[in-house]
């Protein structure tokens, strides 16, 4: 459920409600600082579907908490024709035939896909149409559904009033014989099949009822309304500034980098270098920051972050200044507080999308991560990068070069009119935006429409739910593998295997016409009825889908599962027959999370029931088919699970001792934090015990620690410190 202190006006709580209780595509709009990126973390963190989040480029990706749209879609850097006549220059784009070879994703890659069920799209803004069609198109071929988006729901964030797509001249005039507009809501997908769009209009940014009407004015291009006089008195083109926190937002990086080396000069102490910390892979473009930061006492910095620790001391665009180096340590100074304090490094992730085999949810992998201090200098930076940044104080210095939607953003920055400077006179062509745009904004939905929407799109959301979790078909393209494969291998007793697949059969054949009939009676009494009756009918419904999932799950259990773990206990001794174990422990695994997700079966936003199983035979299958350089990640997948290490143990019928083994390597590999394990007291009290004995032998550490030190407290220490 959302966390009502963050989801807090009516927008935004529809907008939640409809991302997660239906299957409706979204588009999610407003003004700067209406909300959007906390929506996203927001609903990326709490929502119950399998979601993926993209974004245009890199950085927009690590900020999102998600990847590339090129990463995850393995897409060419090209533009994408959705046709196949004709001859083009493969140097400007390829056809959408020829996208197709890209299409042809690993198993991993593949098995993601068929599970998503919600991909997010952060700063749609700069998502080009031909790359959405391309998006559209490899979701239908790999999950064979021709479908928008193959099914996927989709929810697309951004304000088409900022930043638009970037493109080379030669790959738009190609591109406008197939296209209206590069923005992503010409995609030919859309045409048919345009988003619901919701516009956030509550503004926490700025409170100042003059200035949100001058920018509503200019985002909208509203020329009558716009107060150009009161622009002009913001007009000072020789302003020097006499105190701190005023920074300069300009056109160009090379403009801005002179302003902030220029000002860095001018103080009058010694240079600091501060180089970042990058561990395993993290792309270049994706730095959030300057991979070395060249800093002095006195430097005016801006933070790029919020405070990760949850202390507030700091959130994206603050302003402060560098009061002392100490060696290795910055202490940071704000106006109007009177105390600095020490900076700490933040931690950017690149991630991997993945699907856990055991619970069939898609997982983020960390590929690697940028350690670095959270600030760049910041006398001067490019409006570009002031975008989804908050100021004081700003100096608006664009020349004549104003680009589309340059003008919005960059007076957007500020909390009040009041705190620009303007050193370029703005006139009505400095306000440049496409009609489109405005002609698409007005497609947005009011609260009315949304509200009829939920309160019919839920109901029929949560039966298609039901539906989809009751339905075996991917269990039925199993058995049919393993009949095949009994048939064309060398497997004893085979009639006896044969036997056993065709029970299995019937009773999955038998669950799929239990499922048709209980879809047909539920249906015909639903769709007769009202609204007002669907609510009253909707608890006959909950009671009935409540027999439902258990009858489904009790079949599976004992008619499936249950026979299939004989089978491999039965056979998990004979010899040469590793593949077709390999394949048993894969099928039972399937069977499992069916169960375990028809149990967990939600009508809306109300889980059916709270029956469980317990599936005992996990260690036994696991431990006799994985590979053993495997065994360290299944600890891993438990631990993730929420088990202790005596219960890891349990399950992989394993000691301790060996499970304190695979987290040690565990830590030693970053892969899990040494304090999950160990308090950060005993950790200080080991790792100075260590330095002072300089032995590497655990009995003498611990003879040395006495009783309220165990082995394996010792062990992850070791591992964290790299001995």
């Amino acid at each position: 459920m959302a966390n009502q202190s963050t989801i807090i006006n009516i927008e935004q709580k529809l907008a939640f409600d409809l991302a997660n209780y239906t299957n409706k595509n979204l588009f999610i709009t407003g003004k700067a600082g209406t909300g959007k990126t906390t929506f996203l973390k927001e609903l990326k963190n709490s929502t119950s579907k399998n979601t993926l989040v993209v974004a245009p480029t890199g950085v927009a990706a690590i900020n999102a908490g998600g990847v590339t749209i090129h990463s995850l879609f393995g897409f060419p850097l090209t533009s994408f024709i959705p046709a196949n006549d004709g001859w083009i220059d493969r140097n400007i784009a390829i056809t959408k035939l020829e996208l197709h070879q890209h299409f042809k994703y690993n198993k991993d890659k593949r098995k993601l896909f068929s599970e998503v069920e919600l991909l997010i799209i952060d700063e749609v803004s700069m998502l080009r149409a031909d790359i959405l069609d391309a998006i559209n198109w490899s979701l239908q071929y790999t999950r064979k559904n021709p479908a928008p988006f193959g099914g996927v729901q989709l929810i697309m964030i951004g304000d088409m009033y900022q930043l638009p797509p970037v493109i080379k001249e030669e790959q738009w005039n190609l591109l406008k014989n197939y296209y209206k507009s590069l923005f992503f809501f010409d995609a030919l997908i859309l045409q048919k099949n345009p988003p619901i769009c919701i516009e956030f209009k509550k503004v926490y940014r700025q409170d100042d009822a003059v200035f949100i009407n001058l920018l509503n004015a200019i985002r909208y291009q509203d020329f009558n309304a716009i107060d150009f006089d009161l622009l002009h008195e913001r007009y000072n083109p020789d302003f020097v500034p006499k105190e701190t926190g005023y920074i300069t937002l300009t056109t160009h990086n090379s403009i801005a980098t002179f302003i902030n080396e220029n000002e860095l000069k001018k103080l009058n102490k010694p240079i600091k270098f501060f180089e970042a910390i990058i561990d395993g892979t993290f792309p270049e473009t994706s730095y959030p920051t300057d991979i070395e930061l060249v800093l002095k006492e006195g430097a005016q910095i801006m933070f790029i972050r919020n405070d990760s620790s949850g202390n507030r001391r700091y959130f994206n665009g603050k302003i402060g200044i560098i009061e002392k180096i100490e060696d290795f340590d910055i202490y940071v100074h704000f106006d109007n507080q009177k105390d600095s304090f020490l900076l700490e490094h933040e931690v950017w992730k690149n991630i991997k999308y993945s699907l856990d085999p055991e619970t069939g949810k898609i997982t983020e992998k960390v590929l690697g991560s940028f350690s670095q201090f959270p600030i760049r200098l910041a006398w001067g930076v490019t409006i570009h990068k002031s975008q989804g940044l908050t100021f004081d104080k700003v100096i608006i210095d664009a020349g004549k070069s104003f680009a589309s939607g340059q003008v919005y953003v960059a007076l957007s920055r500020c909390r009040t009119l009041e705190g620009i400077i303007l050193k370029s006179i703005i006139k009505s062509h400095n306000i440049i935006q496409d009609s489109k745009i405005n002609e698409f904004q007005n497609r947005m939905w009011n609260v009315y429409e949304l509200e009829n929407t939920l309160n019919e799109e839920k109901y029929n959301f949560g039966l298609e739910t039901l539906f989809k979790s009751l339905s075996v078909l991917s269990l039925i393209h199993n058995i049919q593998e393993w009949r095949k494969m009994t048939i064309e291998k060398s497997i004893p007793e085979k009639q006896h295997v044969l036997n056993l697949v065709a029970s299995m059969d019937e009773c999955f054949h038998s669950l799929l016409l239990v499922n048709q009939k209980f879809q047909r009676n539920i249906l015909s009494r639903f769709n007769s009825s009202t609204v007002i009756n669907k609510k009253e009918l909707w608890q006959t419904i909950e009671k009935r889908a409540k027999d439902a999932v258990e009858y489904f799950a009790d079949e599976l259990f004992n008619k499936v599962w249950k026979p299939l773990q004989s089978h491999y206990l039965e056979y998990k001794n004979k010899s040469k027959i590793t593949q077709y174990l390999r394949f048993i422990y894969e099928f039972e695994n399937n069977i499992k999370i069916k169960i375990k997700s028809i149990l967990s079966t939600h009508l809306i936003d109300q889980r059916i029931t709270y029956k469980e199983y317990v599936f005992n035979s996990d260690s036994e299958t696991v431990s006799s088919i994985v590979k053993k350089e495997d065994t360290i990640d299944i600890t891993l997948q438990l631990l993730q699970d929420g088990k202790s290490l005596t219960e890891v143990a349990k399950a992989r019928n394993l000691t301790v001792s060996t499970i304190s083994n695979h987290v040690a390597k565990l830590i030693s590999k970053n892969k899990v934090s040494v304090y999950d394990f160990i308090s950060k007291e005993k950790y200080v009290v080991i790792e100075k015990k260590l330095i002072e004995l300089n032995t590497k032998e655990l009995k003498i550490i611990k003879d040395s620690l006495g009783d309220d030190f165990s082995y394996e407290e010792i062990k992850f220490v070791r591992s964290e410190l790299g001995i």
